[in-house]
Parts: C-alpha cells; sequence; structure tokens
C-alpha cells in the first residue's frame, strides 16, 4: 500500500500528459453512444468517439455482425468540424489514408457489415458515426425487447470510457420504469438505470475481452414493432440471455410480486453490497491515510525543525534515492516523477554523456518534398557514458543513456521524433525503465532509519530555495552548480535557480559550455517533452436492482442469443 497516493497521482499525470502528446496508439478516450427507438421497432444510432491519432492505421471501423432480418441503412460520419463525410459505399480496405480522409463507406460481409471512414489529419478528434438499425425490437407473445450487442470484444483502442443512453423520442413519456426492464451483459462493473424515461449504460476502462450487451424487455404497446422474434416468447430470450450470469429466472419472476418491507431492505443491502462494502473499505482506507498522513506530517515537522543547509551532493548523486528519501515523509511524493525524468536527462548531459552540438539536418516532410535544403541546428548528440561515474553508475540513468543510444542509430544524433519512434516500438525496455525508478521506495519506518540522508536531501532543498541568500560566488562552489542544477530540475525549482544563478555570477553562466549546455533554453525543453511523452504514455499503460431489470450493475458472463457486434472495431 505504501506510496499508493502517489502511484495514482502519478498515472493521473502520465494519462493527461499521454493524452496531450499523441506518443501512444491511437486512442478512444470516450465513446457516446445514443439509441433512439422508433415506434416500429427500428433503432437510430448515433455513435460519438473522441479520439487521440497518431500516424498509425488508415481508418476507423465499427463491426456490426449476427443480424438475422435486420439490416442497416442511412450510415453517415461527421467530425469535429461539422463536415460530413462523402459515402462511397462500398468500402476498400486497403485504399491509402490520404485517400480514404473525409470519405465514408461500409464492408459488406457474410454475417453483417463493417462501417468505416478515414482517419485523416492527427491530433485530438471527434467523429459522430450515425446509421440506423432496422426491426432492433422485435415483438414477443407476451412482450417486445431485444438483446443487442452495442460494444464489441477485442476493439483496439478499447473505449477508456462509454456512456450511453437508450430513447424512445416517438413517445411524449419516452421508456417509463414500470414498463421496462433492462440488463447488462459482457463486462464487469459499470451501471445500468433508468433515468428520466431512458435507459442510462456506463463503465469506465473497457478490457479487449469485455463487450455491452444490452437486453430489453417493454411492456406490449409502448412500441408497435413490425419484425416478430426468432422465439415465440421473450421469456425464452430472457432464460438463454440469463445463462451463465449473475442474474436469475427466480430472482426476476420474485420481483414481479410485491416484496414486505422487511424484504425490500433485504433486497436493498443485498443488491447494493458490493457498494455497501466499498463504502466501508474507502472509510477505512481515508481513516488510515488520515493517520498515516498525521504521523508523517509530525516526522516531518521534527525532521525540518532547525534544519540547515546542505551544499554537497546527497544520496551519493542517486536522483531516484534521493527522491524516495524525500517521499518517504509524504503520503504523496512532492517530487513528481516527470521532474526525476528530466533531472536524469540534464544527469546525462552534466556528465557529457549527452552534448548539445549544433549539426546539419537534411530537410524533412513537406520541406523535403519540394527541394528544400536543411539546415544547421543544434542537437543531442550521444557522448561517452561512463558507468563508473557515481552520477551515472545508477539501473535507471544507465537505462535511459541505453534508450537514448539505441534510439539516436549509428549517426548517434538523436531527434525529438526518433526517440518517440523507438520507444513506441520498444515498450518492454521503457517498462523496465519505469521499474527500475520504483524500485527501491521507502515506508516512514524506514526514512526514519535514514533520517540523516533525508535531512540533507531537504537541507540542499532548503539551500537552492535561499540560493540569493547564500550568494554561492566563490570558485570552491563553481564546480557544484552543474549539480545544483540537476538537484533543482528534480525539486521542480530549476527556473528560480537558474535565475539566482545569473544574477550572482552571468559570466559563468557563459563561459561554462557544460553549463550552457544544462541551461540551454533550445533543445533541452524540447527534449524534456519528447522523453516524458513517450515514457509516461507506457506509463499509463501500466498503471485500466439487477435481476427484475430495474438497472444495476452488470454480469461479465450471459448475454447469449444476442444480435449485433461480434469481435473488433476500432483502428486499423
Amino acid at each position: 500500500m505504501r506510496h499508493s497516493a502517489s502511484r495514482r497521482a502519478v498515472a493521473l499525470l502520465c494519462a493527461v500528459v499521454a493524452t496531450l502528446s499523441l506518443a501512444a496508439k491511437p486512442q478512444l478516450h470516450k465513446l457516446t453512444i445514443n439509441v433512439d427507438l422508433r415506434d416500429n421497432g427500428d433503432a437510430e444510432i448515433t455513435e460519438l468517439r473522441q479520439m487521440g491519432i497518431d500516424d498509425e492505421g488508415t481508418e476507423c471501423y465499427i463491426v456490426i455482425g449476427n443480424l438475422g432480418t435486420s439490416t442497416i441503412t442511412d450510415f453517415y460520419v461527421t467530425d469535429e468540424n461539422g463536415r460530413q463525410y462523402t459515402n462511397v459505399g462500398e468500402w476498400n480496405v486497403k485504399r491509402s489514408r490520404e485517400w480514404k480522409a473525409g470519405k465514408c463507406g461500409i464492408v459488406t460481409k457474410s454475417d453483417g457489415y463493417e462501417l468505416c471512414w478515414g482517419l485523416g489529419q492527427e491530433g485530438v478528434r471527434f467523429y459522430k458515426a450515425h446509421y440506423v438499425v432496422t426491426d432492433l425490437v422485435r415483438s414477443y407473445e407476451e412482450s417486445d425487447g431485444f438483446n443487442w450487442m452495442f460494444v464489441t470484444r477485442d476493439m483496439d483502442p478499447s473505449p477508456m470510457r462509454v456512456e450511453m443512453e437508450i430513447t424512445a423520442s416517438c413517445r411524449e413519456d419516452g421508456l417509463p420504469s414500470k414498463d421496462v426492464g433492462v440488463w447488462t451483459f459482457g463486462h464487469r462493473g459499470g451501471s445500468s438505470q433508468l433515468v428520466d424515461s431512458m435507459v442510462v449504460v456506463s463503465k469506465s476502462g473497457l478490457t479487449p475481452e469485455e463487450s455491452i450487451i444490452v437486453m430489453m424487455e417493454l411492456k406490449k404497446g409502448l412500441l408497435h414493432p413490425k419484425a416478430s422474434g426468432t422465439k415465440a416468447t421473450f421469456a425464452e430470450v430472457r432464460q438463454r440471455a440469463f445463462e451463465g450470469s449473475d442474474y436469475s429466472e427466480e430472482g426476476y419472476q420474485n420481483s414481479k410480486k410485491e416484496p414486505s418491507m422487511l424484504k425490500k431492505v433485504w433486497n436493498f443491502i443485498s443488491g447494493n453490497l458490493d457498494m455497501l462494502l466499498g463504502l466501508l473499505f474507502i472509510g477505512a482506507l481515508m481513516v488510515w491515510a488520515m493517520m498515516s498522513s498525521l504521523r508523517k506530517r509530525r516526522e516531518r515537522k521534527k525532521l525540518l525543525a532547525n534544519l540547515e543547509w546542505y551544499r554537497q551532493v546527497p544520496a551519493n548523486g542517486d536522483l531516484v534515492r534521493a527522491r524516495h528519501l524525500m517521499g518517504a515523509f509524504y503520503n504523496t511524493n512532492p517530487l513528481s516523477f516527470e521532474d526525476l525524468v528530466n533531472a536524469m536527462v540534464l544527469q546525462l548531459i552534466r556528465t557529457e554523456a549527452l552534448r548539445i552540438e549544433d549539426h546539419y539536418v537534411d530537410a524533412t516532410g513537406l520541406k523535403k518534398m519540394f527541394g528544400g535544403e536543411g539546415k544547421v541546428q543544434q542537437c543531442i548528440v550521444i557522448g561517452n557514458f561512463d558507468p563508473s561515474n557515481r552520477f551515472t553508475s545508477s539501473v535507471p540513468v544507465r537505462k535511459l543513456f541505453e534508450m537514448f543510444q539505441q534510439s539516436a542509430g549509428e549517426d548517434g544524433i538523436l531527434q525529438p521524433r526518433e526517440l518517440r519512434r523507438w520507444m513506441k516500438h520498444h515498450e518492454m525496455e521503457v517498462k523496465e525503465f519505469i521499474e527500475s525508478t520504483e524500485k527501491g521506495s521507502l515506508s516512514l519506518k524506514e526514512g526514519l532509519r535514514y533520517s540523516d540522508d533525508a535531512s540533507k536531501v531537504f537541507g540542499l532543498k532548503k539551500f537552492l530555495e535561499d540560493f540569493t541568500l547564500a550568494n554561492e560566488r566563490h570558485l570552491s562552489e563553481l564546480g557544484l552548480w552543474k549539480d545544483y542544477l540537476v538537484y533543482a530540475t528534480l525539486f521542480g525549482i530549476a527556473d528560480q535557480v537558474k535565475a539566482d544563478m545569473k544574477q550572482i555570477n552571468p559570466e559563468y553562466m557563459q563561459m561554462d559550455q557544460v553549463i550552457r549546455n544544462l541551461t540551454n533554453n533550445t533543445v533541452v525543453p524540447a527534449l524534456y517533452t519528447s522523453t516524458f511523452a513517450s515514457i509516461s504514455s507506457v506509463k499509463h499503460d501500466m498503471e485500466r436492482s439487477r435481476d427484475s431489470g430495474g438497472g444495476g450493475s452488470s454480469s461479465f458472463g450471459g448475454g447469449g442469443g444476442f444480435s449485433g457486434g461480434g469481435s473488433g472495431g476500432g483502428v486499423r
């Protein structure tokens, strides 16, 4: 459990950075589905996909199989600019990304269809796919209804969140709860409920093996479906779907009887047992976290009392160790993972394992296509790595250098695009680096055991925060300025310390080559962004009334006999 709050915070930060950077594979951040049931049993479906698109793949597609006598009509796609894509009819999946941009079409298969459209440009994209499924709702002897897979298994990318609404705008009162039963299958957790005359289904973090199947039973006369079901009664449909599920036919039948007050209370408790246990667990966790936080605050206050400046490099130059020593006295580590990675980059520059030099760079992209010339620009160059140097002897720093070295290629000149591309295809190496930074985390008890070392880390931070007061201009101290810049980055106060250094000794800041590399405002920030965005996308990947038909949580099993859906879909 230790540092769990810190890891959750880092995971959230990584998710945000990964979303903005789009350095990872295509992502489906949110899938919103609206199903509007028509009086004749047809359904008008709109799917809004909020996505992160990079240079992988050429098209999006929706798999709809197992249709029986149902058909798909009125398919069209619009994007975030309101542009309606050109429907080309039968779709050719082998065409180029450029050809597919702004177009949509249908692949007809033996068991159904694939609804396809071009990805177009990279970035944060919104695609709205509209289509009609005929005869979704069918007529049975005692009631009407359907059992339909709306989100397929093995979608790639899997949606991070699904929100779904089923409405009946053809009726003034929509879908009255007393006349409708709803059950969901195919996924763990999530919820389905009747709200304001509509059915609402939600699920976060759908995994590839999960799907969303919705079975709905409607009272006769609510709608007037023109098609009959393949089975005589809806009870047969329900019984088939309940097989292997958490639902039971006995529970369904019992729910039709008016329960006593005691039974109602028991039904509430048993139907919400997971929620109640979850609340108890969360309450206990909050109490534990509060007690832990109070103890850590008390011990931190004792450590910081009469804290003196520390002017040397703590933890023998091990940045990860320094971060863990400080983190032992907080519930959430105050030194972020991003600052740690950035400090490691500076450590490699400080030891000249990486250098910033001027090199001629060939033209790329459109400029190269139209005959444009390259130019001389500042680049990161792979230098000599000394494994015996105490600043680079730690495993995480060595692994980071190896990733830089391999991504730079034979010319030894590292470009941000090369780094992103290499990390995207070498996730195992990136994961090993991330895991190496997490080893050695310390509990408060262990932090107190190494309180002298921890006080040196806190002391250096205090010293750097008061740098101008210390007036560190002496030559004996200048040799440590490079290390101060590295640790100021780890502490998240680099901008302040750089400004203080320029104020105290501007000549040294200009004369020393390594100092100029460390403070380069053109290359270093770009290297920070490229490195952390690539690593964080992998880190983010590491860290994703039931029986009565009145809604509630879903059943992973069951749902047999469904129509629609299937397997696949997403981006290809």
